[in-house]
Order: C-alpha cells, then sequence, then structure tokens
C-alpha cells in the first residue's frame, strides 16, 4: 500500500514512518518528496489518482470543503484519512505520537475498505467511516 501525506504533515515524521513501512512493503510519501510545496490540491489528487493505490492523509479540510477540490477527490478513488483541524498545530513530538498510534488502525482501514473510503478522525483522533 501507499500513503501520501499533505503538507499538514511534518517531512520528518513521514521520514521515519517510511522507515518503519519499509519492513510491511508499506511506500510512504511527503507531498514535498512529490511535488513542489506550493502545489495545489487538484492537481496533486489528480496525479496520485492515475498512479492508483495511494492512501491520502491530511487535515486540510478545505479539500473536503470546497466543491471543487472535493468533487476532485471524490472522482479520484483516493483513500482518504481526514485529520482534525487542529492536527496541523500540535508540535511535531505530539503529531508524532498520535500518527504513531494511530497507524495500525489507519493501515487495517486502508487495506480492508474498498478504494475510495473517506475517514474523519474526530477531536479524540478516533477514526470515523465516512462512506
Amino acid at each position: 500500500m501507499k500513503y501520501f501525506f499533505d503538507n499538514c504533515f511534518s517531512k520528518k515524521l513521514t521520514k521515519f514512518l517510511a522507515e518503519l513501512g519499509i519492513e510491511k512493503n508499506q511506500t510512504i510519501k511527503h507531498l514535498q518528496d512529490m511535488f513542489s510545496q506550493n502545489v495545489q490540491d487538484e492537481e496533486w489528487i489528480r496525479d496520485l489518482s492515475k498512479d492508483g493505490n495511494w492512501v491520502v492523509l491530511t487535515s486540510d479540510l478545505r479539500i473536503a470543503k470546497n466543491r471543487t477540490t472535493k468533487t476532485v477527490l471524490q472522482d479520484s478513488g483516493l483513500t482518504t484519512f481526514f485529520f482534525p483541524k487542529k492536527f496541523s498545530q500540535l508540535d511535531i513530538f505530539e503529531q508524532s505520537w498520535r500518527t504513531i498510534k494511530k497507524w495500525p488502525e489507519i493501515v487495517k482501514y486502508s487495506e480492508k475498505r474498498p478504494k475510495g473510503s473517506w475517514f474523519e478522525l474526530n477531536g479524540n483522533f478516533k477514526i470515523i467511516d465516512k462512506n
């Protein structure tokens, strides 16, 4: 499985997860590993869709609220996990432990649910299936 973290996540965190993911044949990339930092959401969503089988992790809820990006994301078939808005305001240590703690559950959901599934992590970081 391939996991894509947008700019809401620290590159250091994704590098750490990538090292761990190698053991499980997981590909873990940060947005800036594949695109320029200021790439438009529609562009990276379309490119990931063409490449196939990506799981997106973000706390940018504008993607789901903006009519254009929401439509592009829904049409993409990408499985997406929306972390709470407050996540991007947390320091690297808080982001890291919360993500690592949830990682087995994120992997489980992304492997068992159909491609294109949407999930939201609420304020308590509980995963809610939005399908």
